[in-house]
């Protein structure tokens, strides 16, 4: 990162133009982010491992009452990832009867778990 400040300053236009867009590119990865899991990793959790993966969503508005029906659900109707995927494909995850789950949140839940 220093070498490429310096070029910056000290390098043709060319040059500058590549370090800038190098910084631009790092920059769109900032934060770092975890390795995504196979989707066969996803697909083996238990419904205690679903329940705790859960705890991921407060980053994307799924927080207080709302969180902590879903993971009671998931561990009260034993849902695994296997089957929390298949509710989050066919937009099932509303039947759960919890009352502020609305279809913004579960778009959210479902990007959140394909990501």
């Amino acid at each position: 990162l220093a070498s490429q400040l310096s070029s910056l300053s000290a390098g043709s236009a060319s040059g500058r133009h590549s370090a800038c867009a190098s910084l631009r590119a790092r920059a769109r990865q900032w934060p770092p982010r975890a390795p995504m899991a196979a989707a066969g990793d996803v697909l083996a959790l238990s419904p205690q491992e679903t329940s705790k993966w859960c705890v991921s969503l407060a980053l994307c508005g799924v927080r207080g009452r709302v969180l902590r029906e879903l993971q009671d659900q998931i561990l009260r109707q034993h849902i695994d990832g296997a089957t929390f995927d298949r509710m989050l494909r066919t937009n099932a995850l509303q039947d759960l009867a919890i009352e502020e789950l609305n279809p913004r949140l579960a778009l959210a839940i479902r990007r959140s778990w394909t990501t």
